[in-house]
């Protein structure tokens, strides 16, 4: 059994099924996301912002969206967050 911090509740220790690689999303509400992993940015605007990982895509829209953060394979997004949409490289959602 892994060994866990303790000042840590367990409702905020990483998911077993997390894969690296895999970009990862942390929502905060529906003003703020954490997201990793990401290798690029597809397009930037306002309303969508279009990342793309090593194997899916993610479409986050929303209105008076910004980059508040962003660093190597890091970013920090702030806005009025509405949808997010994760694809696979096939297509699946």
């Amino acid at each position: 059994m892994k060994k866990r911090l303790q000042n840590v509740p367990r409702q905020l220790e990483w998911l077993e099924d997390a894969l690296p690689g895999r970009i990862q999303m942390h929502i905060s509400g529906a003003k703020k996301a954490l997201i990793e992993n990401y290798l690029c940015v597809l397009a930037f605007s306002s309303d969508k912002i279009h990342l793309l990982g090593k194997n899916e895509e993610v479409v986050i829209s929303g209105c008076g969206l910004s980059l508040c953060e962003v660093r190597t394979g890091a970013m920090i997004i702030r806005g009025d967050i509405s949808e997010i949409c994760m694809t696979d490289k096939r297509g699946a959602s």
